[in-house]
Parts: structure tokens; C-alpha cells; sequence
């Protein structure tokens, strides 16, 4: 009998010490976790300080305004739509490099493929480029959905070829698909421009359930019409 007791007991305690490890190791995952949200929030946090007196400045734009400021050619881009010249884009980048200094930031460089927009969202949100497909693809989604809100403003082409179009992988966004990022993923998108005018161009989600000021914010720079990168802290 003793012996068997001494076998139940060293598998008893054996059972003890194995759950008060995965306790542990539960409890460290979860502090990595709450650290990095936590950083999350920090960077929000400060970005948001970094530019709280030029994007105070800046009211929110209704999509129609925010097609008008962030797209200069109509926000259903057609692939006749003339760029600018060599010349515009290099100064274009200087300004927002200059701008986003005097800022206290700088810019994250984003592969120039046609897919930047959607680069540079996934970027901020998820911390890697390589997810603009599946960031592309939620926007067309709430595209889909919601084409009385959104078929208004596409020009020069009909609603069903603009989401074709739009659906290939190297095609620019637009006015539309921020806006229908900052629908899909529930994030306010604040957009640091190289423009001379309007400077900060900040997009909520129409539909969105929390305060603005509750909203993951992500940070996006924008140069010449041509090109959008992610930001961060310097």
C-alpha cells in the first residue's frame, strides 16, 4: 500500500507542478500580449500628440470632401489619368519627408507596386506589407455591399468595371477604398500629405460603432498624387 500511495502521490504532485507551469507560461503570454497592445496604444497615443495641433485644425471630411482632397483627379482613378512628371514626385517626397520631420516622424518605405494604399494600410495595421491582398479584398467587400453610398462617384466607367478593376492586384486605390478600409476594419486613418494645403486629411468610418477618439488609429503619408507609405515615430 505504501507504495502505490507513494506513486499517486509523486503523480499528484507531478500533475501540480505541471499545471502551475502552464499557469505561468499562460500568464507570460498574456503579458507579451498586454505588452504589445500596450505599445500599440503608446504609438496611437503619441502620433496623435506629435500632430494634435495641425490635425485639430483639419475638420472631418464628408467622403464627397474627402475625394476632392485626397484624390485631385476623380476618385475612381482611370488608367488614362495623367501623373505627374519625375520632377513633382521627387519634390512631393521631399516635402512630406520635411514634413513628417517637423513632426517628429518619419516614413516606413512602402514597395511602389500599385498596391501602396493597401501596403501601407497593412503595414499599420497588422505590421507587414505582405497583407495588402486581404487588405484590398475587405475593401471590395464593403464596396460591393454598400454601392448606393459608394456609386455616386465613380466616373468614366460603371460601377460593376470599377470593382473589377479595382479587385487586380497593382490597381491604385482611391478616395473609395480608404474609405472603405476605415469601414471595414473600424480605424480612423489619419493621411500626413505632401499638399500645400491641408496638410492632415483624417477619415473615420461612417458606420462606426465607437467614439472616434476609441478608434485604432493608423498613419499613413502621401506624396504627389502618386505614392503612400506607412509612418512611425522617429
Amino acid at each position: 500500500m505504501s507504495g502505490r500511495w507513494q506513486t499517486s502521490n509523486a503523480a499528484y504532485g507531478a500533475g501540480v507542478v505541471a499545471d502551475q507551469r502552464r499557469r505561468v507560461d499562460d500568464q507570460r503570454q498574456a503579458e507579451v500580449r498586454y505588452g504589445e497592445l500596450a505599445a500599440v496604444a503608446r504609438r496611437d497615443r503619441d502620433l496623435a500628440a506629435a500632430v494634435q495641433d495641425s490635425a485639430s485644425k483639419v475638420p472631418q471630411q464628408t467622403p464627397r470632401e474627402m475625394a476632392r482632397l485626397l484624390a485631385l483627379a476623380p476618385p475612381s482613378r482611370s488608367a488614362a489619368t495623367r501623373l505627374p512628371s519625375a520632377e513633382a514626385i521627387a519634390l512631393g517626397a521631399q516635402r512630406l519627408q520635411q514634413r513628417l520631420s517637423g513632426l517628429g516622424l518619419k516614413e516606413k518605405a512602402i514597395r511602389p507596386d500599385g498596391a501602396c494604399q493597401f501596403r501601407a494600410v497593412g503595414d499599420q495595421l497588422f505590421g507587414d506589407e505582405i497583407v495588402h491582398e486581404d487588405v484590398r479584398r475587405r475593401a471590395i467587400e464593403v464596396l460591393r455591399a454598400r454601392p448606393d453610398h459608394f456609386r455616386e462617384f465613380v466616373q468614366d466607367e460603371g460601377w460593376a468595371e470599377y470593382l473589377e478593376r479595382m479587385s487586380k492586384p497593382a490597381e491604385w486605390g482611391d478616395a473609395l477604398t480608404m474609405q472603405a478600409i476605415a469601414d471595414g476594419f473600424s480605424v480612423g486613418i489619419n493621411v500626413i500629405t505632401s499638399f500645400e494645403d491641408d496638410t492632415i486629411i483624417r477619415i473615420a468610418p461612417l458606420l462606426a460603432e465607437s467614439a472616434e477618439s476609441a478608434l485604432q488609429q493608423l498613419w499613413l503619408g502621401y506624396y504627389s498624387d502618386v505614392h503612400y507609405v506607412s509612418v512611425t515615430e522617429t
